[in-house]
């Protein structure tokens, strides 16, 4: 079966639609066509990429939606989110992660939806745009249900807490 032009190699979930729906840049110039669910993939994983329309009216405003869900390189990790701190230890690295870093795999545990934060403010965050202040960092590490200190280290849960709803018990 073919597949768009934006889909990773290690990626085996199937292309959704055209397969030229959307173009995908680049902030060098690249760009690729992509269906709706690859393109915002790459959206989501490469920094200051931006997604236009190609042959599907729509598609590139579904594909931004879409991507602000999405957790970078997604397809490593069967649509899970996978910590930078698991991914080293899955791999056997030895790491220190940054601030940065452990900010952004906080929110991408989170699914970008932070209580008491705008999805703007992190999306930004969760894809490492802009630095966190100490408020994001107390709502970061109260959404983990973490200390500051163990958010800072990445010593938060490597699956997001499960929302307290009805279908959960």
């Amino acid at each position: 079966m073919p597949t768009c032009e934006a889909i990773h190699p290690e990626d085996h979930t199937a292309c959704e639609g055209p397969q030229d729906a959307v173009r995908v840049s680049d902030q060098l110039g690249g760009s690729v066509l992509a269906c709706v669910h690859h393109g915002a993939r790459i959206l989501a994983t490469v920094t200051a990429a931006t997604v236009a329309p190609a042959a599907v009216r729509g598609a590139a405003i579904e594909a931004y939606r879409r991507a602000k869900e999405t957790p970078p390189l997604a397809f490593q990790w069967d649509d899970e989110p996978m910590t930078l701190v698991e991914h080293a230890v899955w791999k056997g690295i030895d790491w220190e992660p940054t601030q940065a870093e452990c900010v952004r795999d906080a929110i991408m545990l989170l699914r970008f939806r932070v209580p008491g934060m705008s999805p703007d403010r992190a999306f930004l965050l969760g894809t490492t745009q802009i630095e966190a202040s100490d408020a994001d960092l107390a709502l970061v590490a109260a959404a983990l249900g973490v200390t500051l200190e163990k958010l800072l280290a990445g010593d938060f849960p490597w699956r997001a807490p499960r929302e307290n709803t009805e279908e959960n018990h």
